[in-house]
């Protein structure tokens, strides 16, 4: 639902991040779309299946502006709605992470574009917030 997300890093070693921000992330989404067009006629979003890792060469062949970000224990991580952002360990660590939601988002939620193959649950009604 383009959440946003924040993940802290307890422990150990460090996190790398890729992270795609706003415009470009609906731009990656596009492409990934195209790339994927047998798949994504199973489901109206298959990002939310996160199936797939999406590699730097990706995004640098594609024209998407991205960056890289290492994470070190004791730090967060805080991606805005509608970021993409996909992460791995260099080694043992501890981290946490939750999506949240402020007021701000209520919009990127209206606007978000859920799962229609029933593999990715829940699915959220929006229109509670229409009041």
């Amino acid at each position: 639902m383009d959440l946003a997300a924040v993940n802290y890093l307890h422990w150990g070693k460090p996190k790398v991040w890729y992270v795609v921000a706003g415009e470009d992330g609906k731009k990656m989404q596009k492409r990934i779309e195209e790339a994927l067009s047998d798949h994504t006629k199973l489901c109206a979003n298959i990002m939310r299946h996160k199936d797939y890792i999406v590699t730097r060469e990706f995004l640098q062949l594609n024209n998407i502006n991205y960056k890289v970000l290492q994470q070190n224990a004791g730090e967060f991580i805080v991606t805005f709605p509608c970021a993409f952002h996909q992460g791995f360990n260099l080694g043992i660590n501890f981290a946490e992470a939750t999506n949240f939601a402020t007021a701000h988002w209520l919009k990127f939620g209206q606007e978000a574009v859920q799962c229609s193959c029933g593999r990715i649950e829940p699915v959220f009604d929006m229109d509670i917030f229409n009041n």
